[in-house]
């Protein structure tokens, strides 16, 4: 396209700036395991207005931790200092929200936030008509969403200030107090061998304790596995890698993927999700609605997007170029283009066909010299330097997938070859995707990422 911006330079400026981000924790004596499967968190810069999931929403299994403790829930490191709204919600196997508390909460720096949701809560409906602000409940009372162990100036009187505050209900129940709540954990191991803590809290032998051991109903359930398959050829190498990925990840097809250079984040787009990947650990680590974050785009089938610099392209045989701020997650549509109002440089012999697109990906540079050194001299040079390359085929004729480069340096496309030959080095080398029709999407961060499902 004409309009296809050079990448910016990105200037990195050293210094002593305060650390930033959101850390949240959460404290329950509802059962992991049995009661809950799930811990959903999101994050919005606006009030919730509805129950559906708002703003960045990430999920993680509720395996493992003592909850009435605290367990790390999620974990937003660039997430801007600023006023911001956080709900976790616990979520039953049949997808219910079991428990749920809303937060605001301002900070300036790095700061770490306890929710508490107590069963004590349970039936208590908030808010009052005699006190419409206090719309959250902690210990059985409506409070300020204001108030968390952080901000006590903004809740009741604690009922407890230690353990010893708080009177078990039961023999197997486990007092903990959370920051002036009393939670009371069941515990099966103060019931011994064949015995379990019972829906009251009492030890009763496991087949009648009314609620699965802890953790039982995650050791029977098959773990659910990705819908894809991600490999990567890391700048500099000469062979790929089959990467394992871990926390929230999408068992839908994918659609597409982008990547903001310095942001170790890659969202990968389903038809109704987003998922924000980060790379240097590659663990999912948010999810929310698509439609929230591309509305334009709601019910159409993706086909590829990538980003240059802060502008993301979107194609599904047209194309939506969306401002893209990345600490939000927000897109802001700039411009929508119908491919047959395309210029020039996109109706000649070059251009890539486009019945079907696979993949497209930018490459700020050819320093790995992908794109091989362009004998028709189309810029007016012999080398390729930045540059979008295209997998597509046009559906008629003997099956092919076709590479074809587009130098982004003038605006031209100056080559196309069979994928999987030399001419385009990257998807000949050791460990390439084996069938280019399993490819769903494709995008460079340092290298190359393609995320590939059987036919």
């Amino acid at each position: 396209m004409k309009n296809l911006p050079a990448l910016a330079l990105l200037v990195v400026v050293s210094g002593c700036a305060a650390p930033s981000g959101l850390t949240i924790d959460a404290r329950t004596d509802f059962r992991p395991g049995a009661e809950f499967m799930s811990v959903q968190t999101e994050v919005s810069a606006t009030a919730f207005v509805s129950a559906a999931p708002e703003g960045m929403v990430a999920s993680r299994p509720a395996a493992g931790g003592d909850y009435a403790r605290g367990v790390r829930v999620d974990e937003r490191p660039s997430l801007p200092p600023g006023d911001w709204y956080v709900r976790v919600s616990l979520v039953g196997a049949s997808g219910t929200r079991i428990a749920q508390r809303t937060v605001a909460v301002h900070f300036t720096g790095r700061y770490a936030l306890t929710v508490v949701l107590a069963r004590s809560c349970t039936g208590v409906v908030c808010p009052s008509v005699d006190a419409p602000s206090l719309t959250e409940c902690s210990g059985g009372v409506c409070v300020s969403p204001t108030c968390s162990p952080e901000t006590p100036e903004a809740c009741p009187v604690p009922e407890c200030t230690s353990d010893l505050g708080c009177t078990a209900p039961g023999p197997c129940a486990r007092a903990a107090c959370a920051s002036g709540v009393c939670l009371f954990a069941a515990d099966d191991t103060a019931c011994g061998a064949g015995g379990a803590c019972g829906a009251d809290l009492r030890c009763v032998p496991i087949g009648d304790a009314g609620v699965a051991p802890i953790d039982a109903a995650l050791r029977d359930a098959p773990p659910p596995s990705p819908a894809f398959t991600l490999r990567r050829l890391p700048r500099g190498g000469s062979a790929w890698t089959e990467l394992p990925v871990t926390g929230d990840f999408p068992t839908d097809e994918i659609e597409a993927s982008f990547a903001q250079l310095g942001t170790d984040e890659m969202m990968i787009l389903t038809h109704t999700e987003l998922f924000v990947l980060r790379l240097s650990t590659l663990t999912f680590t948010e999810r929310r609605s698509r439609d929230a974050v591309f509305p334009e785009l709601a019910g159409i089938f993706l086909q590829e997007a990538s980003v240059v610099g802060t502008d993301v392209y979107v194609t599904s045989h047209d194309t939506w170029i969306y401002g893209w701020a990345n600490p939000t997650r927000a897109a802001t549509l700039i411009q929508f283009v119908r491919y047959e109002d395309l210029g020039a440089d996109w109706h000649g012999p070059l251009t890539p066909p486009w019945w079907r697109l696979y993949g497209m990906f930018y490459v700020p540079d050819n320093a790995d010299g992908w794109a091989h050194v362009d004998p028709r001299l189309v810029c007016g040079t012999s080398t390729v330097g930045n540059h979008v390359t295209y997998l597509s085929t046009d559906g008629f004729g003997p099956r092919a997938m076709i590479t074809t480069v587009y130098d982004a340096s003038c605006f031209e496309f100056v080559d196309q070859s069979v994928f999987g030959s030399p001419d385009y080095l990257a998807f000949s080398l050791p460990g390439a995707p084996p069938s280019p029709w399993e490819i769903d999407a494709a995008e460079w961060y340092d290298g190359l990422w393609v995320f590939t499902s059987p036919e």
